[in-house]
């Protein structure tokens, strides 16, 4: 609710126009003199579902990608895993510089 109050009346969306209690408030105005934003009404509204169907079709896509990757380059993670814990490291730096 919070987000709400500052944010309608930072932007003039709320019939009160009076903006002193944000003004007042020691974390409203703190927010409001950096002119901290959580909404931009110029770029425009929409529903949730609509954003929620964008980051669904986004989602999708990238497990594509990623599917498609591991196909195509048949990378097996636990191989890696197997030969780290198998050697010891080596710490003799002195003969690389």
């Amino acid at each position: 609710m919070w987000l709400y109050a500052y944010e309608t009346i930072r932007n003039g969306t709320n019939p009160s126009t009076d903006r002193t209690f944000i003004e007042q408030d020691p974390f409203f105005s703190a927010l409001l003199n950096r002119n901290i934003k959580f909404f931009d009404p110029e770029r425009g509204f929409t529903s949730m579902g609509s954003e929620l169907r964008i980051r669904k079709a986004e989602n999708t896509r990238a497990r594509i990608l990623r599917q498609d990757f591991l196909d195509d380059f048949g990378i097996d993670l636990l191989e890696f895993d197997e030969d780290v814990t198998d050697q010891e490291p080596d710490l003799d730096f002195d003969d690389e510089y």
